[in-house]
C-alpha cells in the first residue's frame, strides 16, 4: 500500500475547487489515488501497454459510466490528466502531492520518551508532558517512581 499525500493548500483552494464539480473531484481524487497504487505512477494502467477499459474503471470506482467519461473529457480539457491506448496519466502528479522533498535529519526520525524504570511505562515529550517527573501508572499503585529520559529512533 502507498500514501497519496495531498498538497492541502492547492486542494482545498486551488482551481480545481471552481473547476470540477464534487462529484467529479472524487473521481479525479479517486485516479489519483489509482496512479499512486500504480506501478509505474502516475499512470492508471493495466501493465506498461495496456489501459484500464472506462467499464472497468467505472465499476472499480463505483461511479455510473457517464459520471467517469465526463471527468476524463473534462480533465483532459482541462490538461489534468491524458489519455492514450496504454493508459491514463495525471498530469502534474506531483503537484497534486506533498511536493517538498525534506532531507530527513537525525531529529525528525527521533522522539524524546521519558521512561519508567520500574513499568517501563512510556510517555512522549510535549509541551504537555515535559514537566511531569512522576510514572503515571506507578503513582496509581501509591509508588512514586521518577521517569527516566529516553530518546527513541523512530524510522519514519
Amino acid at each position: 500500500m502507498h500514501w497519496l499525500k495531498l498538497w492541502t493548500r492547492g486542494w482545498l483552494e486551488g482551481s480545481i475547487r471552481f473547476d470540477l464539480t464534487p462529484a467529479q473531484r472524487s473521481v479525479f481524487i479517486d485516479l489519483c489515488a489509482l496512479a499512486r497504487e500504480s506501478r509505474n505512477p502516475p499512470m492508471v494502467q493495466a501493465n506498461e501497454t495496456t489501459a484500464y477499459p472506462h467499464s472497468w474503471l467505472a465499476s472499480k470506482l463505483n461511479i455510473p459510466m457517464d459520471l467517469l467519461e465526463e471527468t476524463l473529457e473534462i480533465c483532459i480539457k482541462q490538461e489534468r490528466i491524458s489519455e492514450d491506448n496504454t493508459g491514463i496519466k495525471v498530469l502534474k502528479f506531483d503537484y497534486y502531492q506533498e511536493t517538498k522533498r525534506r532531507r530527513s535529519t537525525k531529529a525528525e526520525h527521533t522522539r524524546s520518551f521519558k521512561e519508567c524504570p520500574v513499568c517501563h511505562f512510556l510517555v512522549e515529550v510535549s509541551k504537555v508532558t515535559a514537566r511531569m517527573e512522576i510514572c503515571p501508572q506507578c503513582s496509581k499503585k501509591g509508588k512514586e517512581v521518577t521517569l527516566v529520559l529516553k530518546e527513541v529512533e523512530t524510522g519514519d
